[in-house]
């Protein structure tokens, strides 16, 4: 399959104003104090702790990274990822709607940057550093909000001073390169298929902690069964479709195997009938079981 037809390569870069700042000063005074080695330590200040709009800024950024994420799948180590260019419309407009709410979020900030650097002197006391606060023109180049979209590599058309012998081996190594990326590419959508089923199946036997990648083993501080616990899963089974860049059929497949398996129960008759959350357990595993062999092998 030619995906250089069907996908594309996103990067979203957001930049901000860090608000966290290392106190060397303060570091060295502490470890003078208790005896302990200056470089076991590392005492970190956070600035802006009281403006809502800085706030605002990181929750966006944050807001806008799950979005990239939940709709792409990973590429390089770089920043890129790999997506459907199918959905290139709908991610650029959703994504765009982040951008304005950033851009809002950022210009009143730098109009109440002096303000708040006042604000903080007060809240941070002897900690306070006028250094730790860059002239409001400097600060205001630290924002940023940028995605930028490209083709996969096309190494049939290389061309390089080199022999044929060596050009072509050349090629054959950077097909397989790409060809590789593909690959781990399709292992995220299998694992979030694996993790929304391993969610489920926790939560339906009544187990306080959950091991899958979202709650990493945290602990629930009731066994019964949530509301969202179905809608969850259903939102990973309606997204991964887009997520199957290589139109994979056994993943296609487990997807409606946990649609139809795991997706027919509303929560009321989930949290009243035990024999529906046995019934649900045993098709939870079974998947699990399909899924644990495709990202064993991949």
């Amino acid at each position: 399959m030619n995906l250089r037809s069907t996908a594309i390569l996103s990067s979203l870069s957001i930049g901000v104003l860090a608000a966290r700042k290392f106190d060397k000063k303060e570091t060295a005074a502490l470890a003078q104090r208790h005896g302990a080695n200056e470089k076991a330590l590392h005492l970190n200040k956070t600035l802006f702790s009281t403006s809502e709009h800085y706030q605002a800024i990181t929750a966006v950024r944050s807001r806008a990274r799950a979005y990239i994420n939940d709709h792409t799948n990973p590429w390089d180590g770089e920043g890129w990822r790999i997506m459907r260019s199918s959905e290139f419309m709908e991610m650029s407009a959703e994504i765009r709607k982040f951008e304005l709410e950033f851009d809002h979020a950022v210009k009143p900030f730098l109009v109440e940057y002096q303000s708040g650097r006042l604000r903080d002197k007060a809240v941070l006391n002897g900690l306070w550093r006028e250094e730790d606060y860059p002239p409001v023109e400097k600060a205001k180049k630290k924002f940023y909000f940028e995605l930028e979209f490209q083709p996969l590599p096309d190494v049939s058309d290389w061309r390089v001073d080199v022999g044929r012998e060596e050009m072509e081996v050349l090629r054959r190594q950077a097909e397989k390169s790409v060809q590789d990326r593909i690959n781990k590419s399709m292992v995220e959508p299998h694992y979030r298929l694996f993790d929304g089923v391993a969610h489920m199946a926790i939560r339906i036997t009544g187990a306080k902690t959950c091991p899958c990648r979202v709650c990493k083993n945290r602990m629930f501080l009731s066994d019964s069964v949530s509301d969202s616990l179905v809608d969850n899963l259903r939102k990973i089974c309606d997204i991964l479709p887009k997520l199957n860049i290589t139109d994979d059929p056994n993943l296609a497949a487990l997807i409606e195997e946990a649609k139809a398996g795991l997706l027919s129960f509303n929560v009321g008759t989930i949290r009243e009938n035990p024999t529906v959350r046995n019934t649900l357990a045993e098709r939870a595993a079974k998947l699990q079981s399909e899924l644990g062999w495709v990202l064993n092998a991949a």
